[in-house]
């Protein structure tokens, strides 16, 4: 999963076993074959997420699976209009060239011979030949139009995403979530941090895939260390994982911390000599010294959180930070219709997404100096529609532009 989090340990509240094994019987119902799409639009786990904004989702979900086979059929069909247009040119020059040759043997005959009977001759192959070249350019003409017209069924499919939840009702059997609390759960027994170790194992990406996603927030860390802001004062990284951005920052001198609920991450950031603890993030936060460290950042955290406790997470951050001290948290971008409607709920215990200029309003309204948003994680370019047009552009950026953002936030310089 692109940009998938790492397990939070910004929760406080627990939840029971039965919500693991709701989201598991849930996730198989939803894969089973066969199952109506409006049926399978039900059974997707978005937790706690409002009716109204639910059934939204829901409905693009729909709409982003009718593109992705109007996609495919484009591609499929570029690809067959493709080589049948190189056919139909290697075919066309070859006749070009017989048909040259022929008609030379005719000025020929023609000078020598005078035979009327051998001019009608070559004047009926010509003829043929022009107009098996005429039927050839057609075929062209109609893959070329077949092709135009699967990109407009993808900008209408596209247009439909816009006005989905105007056009249609609610669903009337739509079923309510068994927690209505949205809460990340604390994994708190060796089984559930185990199933969340591997689950992050199998889609989060390999630990040097992560370290090389992490290189981009270096610059905004180590100027701190420059300007004596980090000088004996840790960067608290909360939700730390498997201690991918805890190994950067001690390979160049950076004191870290890193704060997890699950044992087994902490067990292995440990044992890789890093300084780890198992302990929930707003209480660890919350008990530090005020202006205490010089960065707290969290990579995949806020989308697990209800509103009241990512708005405490903001002020205990606030609080604890030196001034000129900053927050870096990393999110899935809903911004990415792929992302928004699809990827982000293969991990079972995400809330729900966060606008970009959302999260950028809640920085500046909790107290933060200054916040910016930085973009990241596009899909390769082997992804895109390689189509120079308004339709291709206008998938490629809907579709396969920045997984994820990260909100980069200050707090004011002045004590």
């Amino acid at each position: 999963m692109p940009g998938a989090s790492t397990d939070s340990s910004s929760t406080i509240k627990h939840t029971p076993d039965s919500m693991l094994t709701y989201f598991i019987r849930q996730t198989k119902a939803m894969l089973m074959p066969g199952l109506p799409w409006r049926r399978r639009v039900l059974l997707m786990p978005v937790l706690g997420a409002l009716v109204g904004w639910l059934v939204s989702i829901l409905k693009i979900s729909s709409v982003r699976q009718q593109m992705e086979a109007e996609i495919a059929r484009l591609h499929h069909a570029q690809s067959v209009a493709r080589e049948s247009i190189l056919a139909a040119r290697a075919s066309i020059a070859e006749v070009d060239g017989r048909l040259a040759a022929q008609l030379e043997q005719l000025i020929v005959a023609t000078r020598q011979l005078h035979a009327p009977t051998r001019l009608n001759h070559l004047e009926e192959v010509a003829r043929a030949q022009t107009l098996a070249n005429v039927e050839r350019d057609r075929q062209i003409g109609r893959l070329v139009r077949a092709l135009a017209e699967m990109l407009n069924s993808v900008l209408a499919s596209n247009a439909q995403v816009r006005d989905t939840t105007d056009r249609d009702a609610p669903f009337g059997d739509a079923q309510p979530a068994s927690d209505n609390s949205g809460a990340k759960p604390r994994l708190g027994s060796a089984a559930l941090d185990s199933f969340y170790f591997d689950f992050e194992e199998k889609f989060r990406g390999t630990s040097s895939e992560i370290t090389q996603r992490l290189a981009v927030y270096l610059p905004y860390v180590m100027p701190l260390e420059q300007a004596d802001i980090g000088a004996d004062a840790p960067v608290v990284d909360i939700g730390c994982g498997r201690g991918e951005w805890l190994s950067m920052l001690r390979q160049r001198g950076i004191p870290a911390i890193g704060i997890d609920l699950n044992q087994e991450m902490v067990n292995r950031c440990r044992s890789a000599g890093l300084d780890a603890q198992c302990a929930d993030a707003l209480h660890y936060l919350r008990g530090l010294p005020a202006g205490s460290v010089a960065a707290v950042t969290g990579f995949h955290i806020i989308e697990h959180l209800p509103l009241t406790e990512l708005l405490g997470l903001f002020d205990a951050a606030l609080r604890a930070l030196r001034p000129g001290g900053v927050v870096i948290f990393e999110t899935p971008n809903p911004e990415n219709l792929l992302v928004g409607s699809l990827n982000f709920y293969m991990d079972p215990t995400h809330r729900n997404p966060i606008v970009p200029m959302v999260a950028e309003f809640m920085a500046t309204q909790r107290g933060f100096a200054r916040a910016e948003i930085v973009r990241l994680n596009p899909y390769p370019s082997d992804h895109y529609v390689n189509e120079d047009s308004a339709a291709a552009a206008l998938i490629n950026r809907k579709l396969f532009g920045p997984q994820d953002y990260a909100l980069v936030a200050w707090k004011s310089g002045a004590d």
